[in-house]
């Protein structure tokens, strides 16, 4: 051991690098924050990546959802406009319709009408004669009023009973009966009315 002027031994001093440890530090930390900076642009590489990726794939999923509801608006109002042409067609239609509808009803109430005229002459035997005959037809019904003479009244009564035959048959009757002397002493003239429903179609 060195001894000083004392004669107490002489110390030893150790030096310490200080510039080598702030070194050090500064080092690491750099190293630190050159790890942190390439993890944050691995993270924006990715979102750009991922956005290269999915931006034109929900742009191509939005252009074509847009062209979706461009078609189906399209069909939309074609077929709005269809509809309201079958529906100016159709009123077109149902007057002439409704014309058919008539024209065959009344061609068939019309046979009808001169099929029961028919049966109520045809049933008068030779021995009756008409003076007149009125035919009414109100609401699809058809009233036959009839004044004729008969030999006797039981001629009267066998032309009624067959006059008052056919279907759908509302009233058959005689109203009046009145003493006639055109066919001889035992001569009637009477009254007759028929009224028969016709189709109502």
């Amino acid at each position: 051991m060195d001894a000083s002027l004392t004669g107490s031994g002489q110390h030893k001093f150790r030096s310490i690098n200080v510039e080598a440890n702030l070194l050090d530090t500064w080092i690491d930390q750099r190293n630190d924050l050159e790890q942190k900076i390439r993890q944050r642009l691995l993270v924006v590489l990715l979102l750009c990546g991922a956005s290269a990726i999915v931006i034109p794939a929900l742009s191509s999923l939005h252009s074509g959802k847009t062209l979706d509801a461009k078609k189906a608006h399209r069909e939309l109002v074609l077929a709005n406009k269809k509809c309201e042409e079958l529906e100016v067609k159709a009123k077109t239609l149902t007057p002439g319709i409704q014309f058919d509808t008539m024209t065959a009803s009344c061609k068939k109430n019309s046979l009808r009408l001169l099929s029961e005229v028919a049966q109520v002459v045809n049933a008068a035997p030779l021995d009756v004669v008409f003076s007149t005959m009125k035919v009414d037809v109100l609401s699809g019904d058809v009233t036959l009023k009839i004044t004729a003479d008969a030999k006797t009244s039981e001629s009267g009564r066998s032309f009624i009973e067959g006059a008052g035959k056919g279907e759908d048959v509302l009233d058959s009757l005689q109203t009046a009966v009145r003493s006639s002397k055109s066919f001889g002493e035992q001569g009637v003239t009477f009254d007759y009315i028929k009224r028969v429903r016709l189709d109502h179609d």
